[in-house]
């Protein structure tokens, strides 16, 4: 569950890397994927991921999983059941404390809002009618001060639009006194464009950006994007600067890339602005 952070970078080279937690043995999205309160110490500067994984942990796990609707995972083809009142207070309550973890240990708390977790199906039309934005945003805020990892869209029919979706991006960093909103899209309920296979007659590395770069300079923070291309990262950051993105991280479950070289002279790809 490891991300690479490309940041000051003038080679694509990560400074920093991400590690995946979840905050409930239920939330797990594999049998080793770790919990965050078996967190102890952590690197110096280490970025943790708070993740619920919800219907998706049905991929491995031979329990009944959890969501915020009834809901089938397109996956695993099962069907989750849905979280009442009493539930929604012990997730709220496990993220709450695996921020209190993780920043005792020093690290910095990210909240995952993706992949077909708990959070993204409770906010996406194509798990939830209506939808639980008000949980996902209350969840947010017992997390605070964090960043948030947020899907802009589901890139599906009748799922979450940009629109939708950058609204609520602006609650979301509001609330979590957030410095950073890192922009994801796409769910399994449409893999070839959640992977970025479909549409790439041209400029491929700008195709994992896109969506992030709806959300640049219509929110009050840097702006992160998600890359999942078999592109060149030298590329990549070209294109993200293009963009005007702050950054962005390799998802290597995806798509681990090897980075390319570029002259020592090149301009950093991700200088102050």
């Amino acid at each position: 569950m490891s991300f690479a952070v490309l940041k000051d970078a003038v080679a694509g080279q990560p400074t920093s890397s991400w590690t995946r937690f979840a905050v409930r043995a239920d939330g797990r999205r594999a049998a080793d994927h770790a919990v965050a309160a078996d967190i102890d110490s952590l690197p110096r500067g280490a970025v943790i991921v708070l993740d619920h994984a919800g219907p998706a942990a049905s991929r491995w796990s031979l329990d009944r999983p959890v969501g915020s609707a009834v809901s089938l995972d397109p996956i695993s083809g099962r069907r989750s059941t849905a979280l009442d009142d009493d539930q929604w207070s012990a997730v709220l309550t496990g993220f709450g404390r695996a921020s209190d973890v993780v920043r005792a240990a020093g690290g910095r708390v990210v909240v995952a809002v993706d992949d077909d977790g708990l959070l993204h199906t409770a906010l996406s039309p194509l798990s939830s009618i209506p939808t639980r934005r008000d949980r996902v945003l209350t969840i947010l805020a017992a997390c605070a001060p964090c960043d948030v990892l947020l899907v802009i869209e589901d890139l599906a029919p009748r799922g979450l639009d940009p629109t939708a979706g950058i609204a609520f991006a602006r609650d979301a960093v509001l609330i979590t006194n957030a410095k950073r909103l890192y922009a994801t899209a796409g769910t399994a309920w449409l893999p070839p464009l959640r992977d970025r296979k479909k549409g790439r007659s041209v400029d491929i590395e700008a195709h994992d950006l896109a969506s992030a770069a709806w959300a640049v300079g219509r929110v009050d923070v840097e702006v992160y994007g998600v890359v999942r291309t078999a592109a060149p990262l030298d590329l990549v950051a070209r294109k993200a600067r293009q963009f005007g993105l702050a950054g962005f991280i390799v998802d290597e479950r995806a798509a681990p890339q090897t980075p390319t070289t570029t002259p020592t002279s090149a301009p950093d790809p991700f200088e102050s602005r």
